[in-house]
């Protein structure tokens, strides 16, 4: 059934005669449904809007050569009072730049909630144009009068100055309503000075994410930890690392290593007094991040953890936007800081980072069954788990010796790995780990008893999607390996993780027998098996060997 189309002028019935409507066009951002926030903004999802209605009687040539472009984005609608010189047809031209900075404003506000929620400072491949932005050089808005029952176009160029290239961002409203819904009924209905510390706050946030240098978004985030610790006046460091580290810290010990990492991050000399603290080295030495920091991922995981400070004491002060004292905020900092200095010790192990293991173990034991009916002669040499996962690793290039690398296994029959060193079931191995030079191996295991091939296929489709890592933990990683072939992951899965900015390796078939997308970024995983079990690539195999066909019914 057709969904009717919305109508500004029944939306917005219940404003004065002498009010205006807002709408401005959002280019690369889609919204599953539309959503109200305190009763008086709207956005619509692209195409619901009744077009018809907010032309009224007014036809304006200009609009009508762009009206399409203007109307395939998503629009968000708010109340503005108009000036009062629009009923003439026209604006004086400072009266105009008033407008439109005032209506994009308050349009970026609210997309700066989205961003917050479902953007990251690392990698990103998910933003939307700025607010207002058309086409080219052109942005602007419709102006929608009460008193008219028309619209008017407001425009100007080269107020937005840069175009995002992305993936656009996608809100499925469903997914996230708690978190979307929380944040916007703290920030909309409390016009405090802590609702509006927020807002700035969550503005600084969304710029970071535009900026095209890595040395820039760490600069401008700790800018952004420097605003949070005193929004008011200019505090040292000493200062301000002692109000964010409560809220990221689960004890004492904890606390004061968080509050050493920020002399890392500002200004810290070695035992040879040779300035090793990052942003004083970038602004007074000239350096760039990237001089400083090698490894391209500890750069990555810099930059995450300013966005780990930054997001938790964001997230423990919106509680408190009714209040409109920041002392009141400063109260509380404090006995987050003594609750948290009362426990001596809390956890001490190693923390995941950015890349994650997921084997379809249905997939890959009859590979490893496959690979000793090719080479028959090697039965008698046992597959070796530690030594298989290690080779992934090496394989993929994923060398994380500080961080913990989860491995998940997924069946949906308790075996054995088929003729492995150890009697285990796959079950036996959950909770189990070890250490390699690469990185900590930690193994989760979960078998699924119905519909196996939707399970792979939505916990596919959630790690490849990008949001707040802090919002959702299991988006955090921008580096992905798939064990699995003959499964039923849609094509348009792995091409869009492929155009995102994560990364993805599949552990497939051959190109003669595979099923998977072929664009991939791949490795033969009969060749990796074999190199686990010790058998040369050049050797030969047993001839005419048919593979099992009820497996691979094409092959």
């Amino acid at each position: 059934m057709e969904q009717s189309l919305y109508s500004i002028a029944s939306d917005y019935s219940f404003l004065d005669s002498n009010m205006a409507v807002a709408l401005v066009p959002i280019k690369d951002f889609t919204i599953s449904e539309k959503y109200i926030i305190d009763g008086n903004i709207n956005i619509y999802p692209k195409h619901t809007l009744d077009t018809s209605v907010i032309q009224g009687s007014i036809y304006d040539f200009s609009f009508q050569e762009i009206k399409d472009i203007f109307y395939d984005a998503t629009i968000i609608a708010f109340p503005i009072v108009p000036p009062q010189i629009i009923i003439t047809g026209s604006l004086l031209p400072s009266v105009k730049d008033e407008l439109i900075k005032k209506a994009l404003n308050q349009a970026e506000e609210i997309i700066n909630v989205f961003r917050y929620i479902y953007s990251n400072f690392d990698k990103v491949s998910n933003l939307p144009q700025r607010a207002g932005y058309i086409k080219g050089n052109l942005c602007g808005f419709l102006l929608f009068s009460i008193a008219m029952q028309a619209a008017t176009f407001i425009s100007v160029k080269n107020y937005v100055t840069s175009q995002t290239i992305g993936n656009s961002l996608n809100v499925n409203v469903s997914l996230m309503k708690p978190s979307i819904d929380y944040i916007f009924s703290s920030l909309y209905k409390n016009n405090t000075v802590i609702s509006n510390i927020i807002k700035h706050a969550l503005r600084l946030y969304s710029d970071i994410l535009y900026l095209p240098t890595v040395t820039n978004k760490f600069m401008q985030a700790m800018t952004l930890v420097d605003y949070l610790g005193n929004p008011f006046e200019y505090q040292k460091m000493q200062k301000n690392k002692a109000q964010i580290a409560p809220f990221s810290a689960d004890s004492f010990s904890q606390y004061n290593f968080i509050c050493e990492r920020f002399k890392y991050l500002t200004s810290k000399k070695d035992e040879h007094g040779k300035e090793i603290g990052l942003r004083t080295n970038i602004i007074h030495n000239g350096q760039s991040l990237e001089s400083l920091i090698f490894e391209g991922y500890k750069i990555d995981l810099v930059l995450r953890e300013l966005q780990l400070y930054i997001c938790n004491f964001i997230n423990g002060i919106l509680d408190y936007c009714p209040q409109n004292d920041w002392s009141y905020i400063e109260t509380k900092i404090e006995e987050k800081r003594n609750s948290v200095q009362a426990i001596p010790t809390g956890y001490s192990g190693k923390f995941e980072c950015d890349s994650v293991i997921i084997i379809d173990f249905n997939f890959l034991n009859q590979a490893i069954k496959e690979v000793y009916q090719l080479y028959p002669q090697y039965i008698d040499r046992k597959f070796e788990l530690p030594k298989f996962l290690q080779l992934i690793l090496v394989q993929c290039d994923i060398d994380r010796p500080d961080y913990q690398i989860p491995v998940n296994f997924i069946y949906s029959k308790d075996d054995s790995i088929y003729n492995a060193n150890t009697t285990f079931l796959l079950s036996q191995y959950d909770g189990l780990g070890f250490q390699c030079l690469n990185g900590e191996l930690c193994i989760y295991a979960k078998k699924i008893d119905e519909d196996y091939d939707n399970f792979l296929t939505s916990t596919f489709k959630h790690i490849i999607s990008e949001k707040n890592y802090f919002y959702n933990d299991g988006t955090k990683y921008t580096n992905i390996v798939l064990i699995s072939d003959y499964n039923e992951i849609p094509d348009e899965y792995f091409i869009a993780a492929n155009n995102s900015c994560k990364t993805l390796t599949l552990g497939r078939l051959d190109n003669k027998r595979t099923r998977c997308y072929d664009s991939c970024l791949y490795f033969d995983i009969t060749y990796l098996i074999m190199t686990t079990l010790g058998i040369e690539l050049y050797e030969d195999c047993t001839p005419n060997f048919i593979f099992n066909p009820p497996r691979y019914p094409d092959a």
